[in-house]
């Protein structure tokens, strides 16, 4: 008996659509989240709530599209290359990381000035959890990544990718 054929990805101009819609309340949120620190943040800042729901659409939206290309790939060829997925990823995010990560670290000690701090209590550690993808570790125990907050998705995304082949 012939094995079925696995069904190939399409473009789906809808998704592009709701991510675009996404897009910016999840700008505004991170202005909100980086001007929120600062003393002489616009009002308008403090005003409106964060826009998480945006946010959360388009992580679904990606994790979504990541997992029905590792699901494609494993009906394509009967395994996952997982060396060749994380090299796919860490191009996309190291470079960004690597970047965005010590700006802030030198931020947090020109502008914090004995107030809020923008990268919660303990910045280097914030610094290590987000770079090693489990910042969101220190989110569900109380504590804080302030300006890095939105890496915690990132962390949840790398830990369902690395369960995921297991299920």
């Amino acid at each position: 008996m012939a094995q079925p054929q696995p069904r190939r990805l399409t473009y789906v101009p809808a998704l592009d659509g709701m991510r675009g819609i996404s897009l910016p309340g999840t700008i505004y949120t991170h202005f909100q989240i980086f001007l929120g620190f600062l003393p002489t943040a616009p009002w308008w800042v403090h005003k409106a709530g964060p826009f998480t729901l945006n946010i959360e659409m388009f992580f679904v939206l990606s994790g979504a599209l990541i997992t029905s290309l590792l699901v494609a790939e494993h009906q394509r060829t009967g395994t996952v290359a997982l060396d060749k997925f994380y090299l796919r990823r860490s191009r996309r995010l190291g470079p960004a990381l690597i970047a965005v990560v010590p700006l802030l670290l030198i931020s947090q000690y020109l502008i914090s000035g004995g107030g809020t701090s923008p990268l919660g209590g303990s910045p280097w550690k914030t610094a290590v959890l987000i770079l090693l993808f489990v910042g969101n570790w220190q989110l569900a125990t109380g504590g804080n990544i302030g300006w890095l907050g939105p890496a915690w998705t990132l962390g949840i995304e790398e830990q369902f990718y690395l369960t995921w082949p297991t299920a």
